[in-house]
């Protein structure tokens, strides 16, 4: 059963902590990224889930808000302060190690440095070093990531409730009720699913739900491998991949709140209304 486990929590990090390379040309990366950088303030970039600061060693350094998979692999891997810069004729470039989610440099492209570009590296086979942890440990990291460490909400402000003659759907009217979406909340929702953070697991990222609370059924590939992980490390646990609410929402035991901020930040990026609560 151990031996099982410890396969499933590899394959988890496989897929979600992937080595990876991303990389600005010279010019872009000086303007755009270093541009934001000055003696008072080194940060590159914030948005609620990570916050990325360059020292004057070129390291790029992170501070986040705690999540399953990064849970995981701090007591696989050796600590490593940042992510070091390499650069040749034409690009500047900085490698994960495995310290960060792959998903997170997809956010940087995605939200923030569009003219970046990020490249797998070759996997870190994670069986091993997670065989070698001892029971215990082990036993602590799987009910350390089934217990959320810091939560999210944000609700989106442009949603009068308002009948209107020529129809309320053709109106930027945001809605996630039960059973059904506002025609502009479904296109929005489709538009989310093109950006590489938020890549679906089959044809659609976000889908109806049936609750009477109304809400969205979560299709991301992430959520798809967390809500797997979660199946198979704790059985009976209720995995529901649902985010409830018609305009509000919240991450909650099975939605993170790194998928609930990638939603947030993918309305933003799109001109939807959206205020953290």
């Amino acid at each position: 059963m151990l031996n099982s486990k410890v396969k499933v929590i590899s394959n988890y990090l496989n897929k979600t902590m992937r080595p990876a390379t991303i990389s600005f040309q010279k010019d872009y990366f000086q303007e755009k990224v270093i541009g934001k950088v000055n003696k008072y303030d080194r940060t590159v970039l914030s948005n609620p889930l990570f916050t990325i600061y360059h020292n004057q060693n070129d390291i790029l350094n992170f501070t986040y808000k705690n999540v399953p998979n990064l849970d995981i692999t701090q007591y696989v891997l050796p600590f490593k302060y940042g992510l070091d810069k390499k650069e040749d004729d034409n690009f500047v470039s900085y490698s994960t190690k495995g310290q960060i989610p792959i998903r997170w440099l997809y956010m940087i492209k995605d939200f923030h440095f569009k003219e970046s570009i990020i490249e797998p590296d070759e996997n870190i086979d994670y069986y091993p070093l997670l065989k070698e942890l001892p029971k215990n440990t082990f036993n602590k990291i799987i009910n350390d990531t089934l217990t959320p460490k810091s939560k999210f909400g944000f609700k989106v402000t442009n949603y009068p409730e308002i009948e209107l003659k020529e129809g309320w759907y053709l109106k930027k009217i945001w809605g996630t009720y039960n059973k059904s979406f506002t025609q502009y909340t479904s296109k929005i929702l489709e538009e989310c699913g093109k950006f590489e953070s938020l890549k679906p697991v089959i044809n659609k990222s976000y889908d109806i739900l049936f609750k009477d609370e109304g809400g969205i059924n979560i299709l991301t590939e992430d959520m798809y491998e967390f809500i797997k992980y979660c199946h198979t490390v704790e059985p009976y646990r209720v995995n529901d991949n649902s985010l409830i609410g018609t305009n509000s929402y919240y991450s909650n035991k099975n939605v993170t709140t790194e998928e609930l901020i990638c939603l947030y930040l993918a309305l933003k990026e799109l001109g939807v209304e959206v205020e953290i609560i």
